[in-house]
């Protein structure tokens, strides 16, 4: 929600919101398997994928 609040510092107004249930096409969980990139690229990403 930092998004919000810089976009309110910069406007000078505060950001009405309206927190709705998930959608029928939103994903609620993300995670990635990157065995394979690991095994035949030698690569792990370091960014955490939340």
């Amino acid at each position: 929600m930092d998004y919000f609040g810089a976009i309110e510092t910069a406007l000078g107004k505060k950001v009405e919101m309206k927190m709705l249930p998930l959608q029928l096409s939103e994903v609620p969980d993300k995670y990635t398997n990157v065995t394979d990139l690991v095994e035949q690229f030698q690569y792990k990403p370091a960014t955490p994928v939340y």
